[in-house]
């Protein structure tokens, strides 16, 4: 009987560990995704929705011309924009719909559209 119940216990220790490790490794692998390729969670539509505050950023705030704002916004997420940028531009255009549009980014695209933006 207690050889019974020592085996028992190994094997139910043995599981516990395992399922740990996969849940600790899991998590690890999320985290890296979301470091190494920010992009990875955002949609089309919040790549439209980040490019068009940025065009908005660079019209407004920098008052670059309209070609030159639609080529600013246009190299976000892509080889020729740094991951810091990309953030900073993400964390900006949360924040703006925040404040400005209820959390909803639809009227921030229609706006920059409305400017001249052609993402």
């Amino acid at each position: 009987m207690k050889m019974n119940t020592i085996i028992g216990l190994i094997m139910w220790f043995s599981k516990l560990v395992y399922l740990l490790t996969v849940a600790i490794f899991g998590s690890i692998i999320k985290l890296f995704k979301i470091v190494f390729n920010q992009t990875s969670s955002v949609g089309e539509r919040g790549k439209t929705f980040i490019r068009a505050y940025a065009y908005l950023y660079h019209l407004e705030d920098f008052g670059e011309s309209v070609e030159q704002a639609n080529h600013s916004a246009n190299e976000i997420f892509t080889a020729a924009s740094s991951s810091h940028y990309d953030h900073q531009m993400m964390i900006g255009a949360v924040n703006y719909i925040k404040e400005n549009t209820g959390g909803k980014q639809l009227p921030v695209i229609a706006e920059a559209r409305s400017k001249g933006f052609l993402g």
